[in-house]
């Protein structure tokens, strides 16, 4: 099950990375408005782009590789506890809280499971700002630096939500046998 999802998110990214930069390659072809600061920063060529993208790619593929085999270990304690908030709670508090008290307080009691659930944020950000990215440069919709980090902001949060729901239906679901 784990090497299914870990296949899926690697095509994933692969997808949106081959979108993001075939669409700023049609946005700016010499790279003259990449608002991607690890690009900047290592000088705006193309042989960086293609570097950042296979290099996040594969780490992203082994954060999320990580992040499902260490919370795997986690799914015979969480039983038949159903509901969102009740297992992600029980998962990280090692007991049941409500919304307010999972989001305010709680004091975590497992790093390893929180750090998990953060590796597949993480990664499903990247899934969705690369995606959204590349819309965005298609339409040529951002015209500066600082609304293109609004909107990587927006989409990390998304993903973030994306995230705990994916370790909520892999730590949900029925092992195949």
């Amino acid at each position: 099950m784990i090497k299914k999802w870990t296949i899926w998110i690697g095509i994933s990214l692969l997808l949106a990375a081959a979108l993001d930069i075939a669409s700023t390659w049609f946005a700016s072809p010499d790279l003259s408005n990449e608002a991607n600061p690890l690009v900047i920063a290592f000088g705006s060529s193309w042989v960086s782009v293609f570097g950042i993208k296979v290099i996040g790619s594969v780490i992203c593929i082994f954060v999320f590789n990580y992040s499902l085999r260490a919370l795997s270990f986690r799914r015979e304690r969480l039983g038949e506890l159903d509901g969102f908030w009740r297992v992600m709670s029980y998962l990280v508090y090692k007991r049941e809280l409500s919304l307010y008290e999972f989001l305010v307080r709680g004091g975590i009691r497992d790093l390893g499971a929180y750090l998990s659930l953060i590796g597949l944020s993480v990664t499903m950000g990247i899934v969705l700002g690369s995606v959204t990215a590349s819309i965005l440069n298609s339409f040529r919709l951002i015209h500066s630096y600082e609304a293109a980090i609004v909107f990587w902001c927006a989409t990390g949060a998304f993903g973030t939500v994306m995230g705990a729901l994916m370790a909520y239906q892999f730590l949900t679901a029925k092992i195949e046998a």
